[in-house]
């Protein structure tokens, strides 16, 4: 009888040990909860590289529900630092780590083969990368259905006339950084039978 007993208590102990298998990691979660975190756009007014902090000009920060504004950042990898430098303009996903704001991904958006990733690539075209870009009006912005409303020139790399279309957005941040009646320059390309807008940014 008493070995019914203790064996009958070995489930319940597993369960209380957190010896659950089914259920997910908190290391799982976390890496989730990381990779969903979306970019913002932002401009570097300053590099502290003593103090591993950086002040941007930034856009608004959905994931932290924070207005645009210019504030200092702490940065998860002190080489990030080293990359930008004042008055590049910047994409970045910033979290709330220890109590403390800090850029946890970072990397220059410049346009016109400016970016990091362009500086690898010397035989890049930039001519050819301005030209694929267009003239617009936002007219409607529909954050639920992720897609943008636009009143644009001729869109060249597609071989359209100039008109009033609806475009999907690669990414939904940009539906955040935009209001009806804006100017903007966009790339639009046609990615899986659908039109979409793969860069976008106000017209100066």
């Amino acid at each position: 009888m008493l070995g019914l007993i203790v064996a009958a208590g070995i489930p319940a102990l597993a369960k209380a040990s957190g010896h659950d298998h089914g259920a997910p990691s908190a290391a799982t979660k976390a890496a989730a909860t990381q990779a969903a975190q979306p970019q913002s756009d932002g401009e570097i007014k300053k590099v502290d590289k003593e103090v591993g902090k950086i002040t941007i000009k930034h856009g608004r920060l959905a994931n932290l529900d924070m207005a645009p504004m210019t504030m200092v950042f702490k940065v998860k990898d002190p080489t990030m630092l080293e990359q930008v430098k004042v008055g590049d303009k910047v994409k970045f996903t910033a979290e709330k780590l220890s109590g403390a704001l800090t850029v946890t991904a970072l990397q220059s958006a410049t346009i016109a083969g400016q970016s990091k990733v362009a500086e690898t690539m010397p035989a890049v075209d930039t001519k050819a990368v301005a030209q694929l870009q267009s003239d617009g009006e936002i007219k409607k912005v529909d954050k639920e259905a992720g897609k943008i409303t636009v009143k644009h020139g001729p869109l060249a790399n597609l071989d359209m006339p100039a008109m009033t279309m609806v475009f999907k957005v690669k990414d939904a941040v940009m539906l955040e950084q935009v209001k009806t009646g804006d100017k903007v320059k966009f790339t639009a390309e046609k990615i899986n039978g659908a039109f979409t807008i793969t860069a976008l940014q106000a017209s100066m």
